[in-house]
């Protein structure tokens, strides 16, 4: 399942902050792994959520985390043979539902 297990805490559907300390480690130790180049990464993470009732959720995190290293060798390629990528769009997505007013505007956006 989803659940924390033995170690309680947050599921992966849930809120950074909700996660026990093991759980956090583990994610801090992904976050450090999955982008060596971004070590800030892990400590921003670690300081989000909790005030103003929007907090960053965990599948948000790999979800992000996961689509920029599948972006980052297109973006190499890119740039070694002379293009350049000037924006990427953002397209609005579809997240189950929490009860909870979005942190974000909806819509999408983009990068540039």
């Amino acid at each position: 399942g989803t659940s924390g297990g033995a170690e309680g805490g947050g599921t992966i559907f849930g809120q950074v902050v909700e996660l026990s300390p093991y759980q956090k480690a583990r994610l801090r130790q992904y976050l450090l792994s999955a982008a060596p180049h971004l070590p800030e990464l892990a400590d921003i993470v670690a300081q989000s959520g909790g005030s103003g009732g929007c907090g960053l959720r965990v599948q948000s995190v790999f979800e992000s985390v996961e689509t920029f290293r599948a972006l980052l060798p297109f973006l190499r390629a890119a740039e070694g043979s002379g293009r350049t990528v000037d924006r990427i769009h953002v397209l609005p997505t579809h997240t189950r539902s929490t009860g909870q007013e979005p942190c974000l505007e909806e819509g999408g956006g983009q990068m540039e």
